[in-house]
């Protein structure tokens, strides 16, 4: 798998009750869970679909959540 451009994080940094930095999901998997959840509403319950649907569904959300990361940039 080659590296990502993941868009930093998608929520302002926090710190957990040790005073340890906790950063996150990063924006791109988030636009990709706002992705397969859009898609999934769409589509009706996940036990109607078999694994391979699954994958293409989840492939395709982290395809959408690349392309708004890149529309960002222009």
């Amino acid at each position: 798998m080659d590296p990502k451009d993941d868009g930093g994080t998608a929520f302002p940094v926090r710190f957990n009750r040790y005073g340890e930095r906790a950063e996150g999901m990063s924006q791109r998997d988030y636009f990709a869970a706002r992705a397969m959840q859009a898609i999934f509403q769409g589509a009706g319950s996940i036990h109607d679909h078999d694994r391979d649907w699954c994958a293409r569904v989840a492939s395709i959300s982290y395809e959408m959540a690349d392309a708004m990361l890149e529309a960002r940039k222009q």
